[in-house]
C-alpha cells in the first residue's frame, strides 16, 4: 500500500527508514527528507520538486517518471537507479554516485551534477543542455544519442564513454579526459576542447566543425568521414583516416 506524505514525514520525524517503501505517486514536493534511506523504494511518478535530499540514498530504487526538478541532492547515493522518464532538471547533484544507474531519456537540462560519478551508467537519448558537469567522471557511461548542447564537462573524465550520435555542440571540455570514447556520427560543432587530452577516440563521421581541432592533433583517433571546417570556409573536406 502507497505512504501518504503525511505518513512518510512522520516515519521520517521518528527515525524509520524507507528502504523498500511504496512510495508510488506519492507527492513530497518541497520536503526535507535529507539523509533519509529511499534504497529500493518504488518511487515511480513521485513527485520530488524542491525538495531537501542531500545525501539521501537511493540505490536500486524504482524511479521511473518521478521528477525531482530543483530539488537539492548533494552527495545523494543514486547507484543502479532505474526507471525511464526521470526529471532532474535544474536539480543541485554535486557529488552525487549515479553508477551504473539504468535512466533512458532522463533530463538533466540545467543541473548542477559538478563531481558526479556516473560510471557505467547508461542515459541513452538522455538531455543535460546547459547542465555543469564539471570535474565529473563518465566512465564507461553510455550517452549514446543524448543531447549535451551548451553544458559544461571543464576538466571531466571521459574513458570508455559512448557517445555515439550524440550532440555536444558549443560543450565546454576545457581540460577534459578523453580516452578511448566512442563518438561516430556525434557532433562537436564550436566545442571547446582547450588543454583537453583526447586519444584513442573514435571520431568518424563526427562534426568537428568550429572546434579548434585538426586530424594532426588526434593521430592515434579513428577520424575518416569526420569534419573539421566551418561551413563556409576553405577545405571541407571530411579526413580519410
Amino acid at each position: 500500500m502507497t505512504s501518504t506524505r503525511e505518513e512518510i514525514l512522520n516515519r521520517f520525524g521518528d527515525g524509520e527508514s524507507l528502504k523498500g517503501a511504496d512510495l508510488v505517486d506519492v507527492d513530497l514536493r518541497g520536503a526535507d527528507l535529507s539523509s533519509v534511506d529511499f534504497t529500493e523504494a518504488d518511487l515511480a511518478g513521485a513527485l520530488l520538486c524542491r525538495a531537501s535530499l542531500s545525501h539521501a540514498c537511493f540505490a536500486r530504487a524504482k524511479l521511473e517518471g518521478a521528477t525531482f526538478e530543483l530539488a537539492v541532492m548533494q552527495g545523494a547515493d543514486l547507484r543502479r537507479v532505474r526507471g525511464g522518464s526521470v526529471r532532474f532538471s535544474h536539480a543541485f547533484l554535486e557529488g552525487a554516485l549515479l553508477d551504473e544507474a539504468e535512466l533512458p531519456g532522463v533530463d538533466f537540462e540545467g543541473a548542477g551534477l559538478q563531481g558526479v560519478r556516473l560510471h557505467r551508467a547508461t542515459m541513452v537519448g538522455g538531455h543535460f543542455e546547459l547542465a555543469d558537469l564539471t570535474g565529473a567522471d563518465l566512465t564507461g557511461a553510455v550517452l549514446t544519442r543524448s543531447h549535451l548542447l551548451n553544458a559544461i564537462l571543464a576538466n571531466a573524465v571521459l574513458s570508455g564513454t559512448r557517445l555515439e550520435s550524440a550532440v555536444l555542440d558549443a560543450c565546454d571540455l576545457t581540460g577534459a579526459r578523453l580516452d578511448e570514447v566512442e563518438a561516430p556520427r556525434a557532433s562537436f560543432v564550436s566545442a571547446i576542447f582547450e588543454h583537453a587530452e583526447v586519444r584513442k577516440c573514435d571520431f568518424q563521421e563526427a562534426n568537428l566543425r568550429g572546434a579548434g581541432l585538426t586530424a594532426s592533433r588526434l593521430p592515434d583517433c579513428a577520424l575518416h568521414g569526420a569534419q573539421f571546417r566551418k561551413p563556409g570556409t576553405q577545405d571541407e573536406t571530411p579526413a580519410d583516416s
